[in-house]
């Protein structure tokens, strides 16, 4: 798996910590991450994105983000994100979208 990408099981969870960029050099390969997971057996009740460590995230890294949403609705939910990704949230009036947790523990 690709170092940017670390995903972890907990209990009937899973979390996903992405680091670095979220763009369209890894937005194909985030949601490839997200589905194999999801269509794990068994598959984790939720999926939890860990954005903490997130640096840069465009326009593509967002279409990542509604992707993962519209294709698994609410299995998909926001953890910690970092300032950036909760800027561009925030700015695109789509925070409210994902269900959040506030923290990696799912």
């Amino acid at each position: 798996m690709d170092p940017r990408f670390e995903l972890t099981r907990q209990g009937e969870s899973a979390v996903l910590r992405i680091r670095g960029e979220l763009d369209i050099a890894t937005e194909d390969a985030a949601v490839g991450i997200v589905s194999s997971a999801l269509g794990s057996d068994p598959p984790p009740a939720v999926l939890v994105l860990d954005l903490s460590d997130v640096a840069f995230m465009d326009s593509s890294g967002l279409r990542a983000l509604l992707r993962m949403h519209n294709r698994h609705g609410s299995a998909v939910r926001l953890g910690p994100v970092s300032t950036v990704v909760e800027r561009l949230l925030a700015l695109t009036g789509t925070a409210e979208v994902f269900g959040s947790d506030g923290d990696t523990e799912a």
